[in-house]
């Protein structure tokens, strides 16, 4: 029996401790768009089991010098064995940021407690735009003094709005990987930015600023001038290079003033 011994206790620790962390590639999506698509400073989202002994995201106590925790409960993500920003766990799903250093792949890994799921590879590109989407199939926007663009709140044609975004890549300013953003940065790929409304590119001269939004690590977002023909709800995406955010993403906007009271010869 004593020979017994340490290979029940393996047993009962393994037990104890549950499964090891399990999921898939395909598993491994985008946090904005739900979609396969990954670049540097992209927030993303691991689903599957064993992921965490507890559910809890990031609190104020748990960003030190200003920078995300690497570790929330007992759960660490490793991306190219380097431990990644930490935004949510729980037992099936687990939110984190890559890093904005990372080039071309990202080899990811989820431990929990000592115990390790497998090793995923992701295939990068310098961006991956993406927007953030209410349940009712809106595009997350604001108007200029920060309040919710909405059904019953919506904009108006030739108005300044501001669109959040993820996934649009690297930025000026250097980053160490897992702080958050203090101040503007403007995202690299500037120049190979578009944005359309109704299929419509917006003229790059009403953009006034596309980079990272201070205080909120992997957000990004584009302060622009709508278009005064912009049709009624339209739909809005973002391209940078030949990526494209995901199609069917409206913006809540009212009819311009003449289709609202018809004109003024009526």
């Amino acid at each position: 029996m004593s020979r017994l011994w340490p290979a029940l206790v393996v047993v009962w620790c393994a037990t104890a401790r549950g499964a090891a962390p399990s999921y898939s590639a395909a598993a491994i999506l985008s946090s904005a768009s739900n979609l396969p698509a990954f670049a540097p400073n992209a927030l993303v989202t691991i689903y599957g089991t064993g992921l965490a002994d507890v559910t809890r995201g990031v609190t104020a106590s748990d960003i030190s010098n200003d920078c995300l925790p690497t570790i929330l409960g007992l759960t660490r993500v490793y991306v190219n064995s380097v431990e990644a920003p930490l935004l949510y766990v729980s037992d099936t799903q687990v939110n984190f940021l890559l890093p904005a250093g990372l080039v071309s792949k990202a080899l990811v890994r989820v431990v929990r407690n000592g115990q390790t799921g497998p090793e995923i590879s992701l295939d990068l590109t310098p961006a991956a735009p993406a927007l953030f989407a209410s349940p009712d199939g809106f595009a997350i926007v604001t108007h200029a003094d920060g309040s919710l663009i909405t059904a019953a709140k919506p904009a108006a044609p030739g108005e300044l709005v501001v669109i959040y975004a993820a996934g649009l890549g690297k930025y000026l300013r250097d980053t160490t990987g897992n702080e958050i953003p203090l101040g503007a940065s403007q995202i690299v790929a500037r120049a190979s930015l578009r944005v359309t409304v109704n299929g419509a590119a917006v003229d790059d001269a009403r953009i006034l600023y596309a980079g990272v939004t201070p205080g909120c690590a992997g957000v990004y977002q584009i302060n622009l001038y709508l278009p005064e023909n912009s049709p009624v709800d339209p739909e809005v995406r973002l391209f940078v290079g030949d990526a494209a955010s995901q199609a069917g993403l409206k913006l809540p906007l009212r009819p311009p003033p003449a289709q609202l009271y018809g004109s003024a010869g009526r």
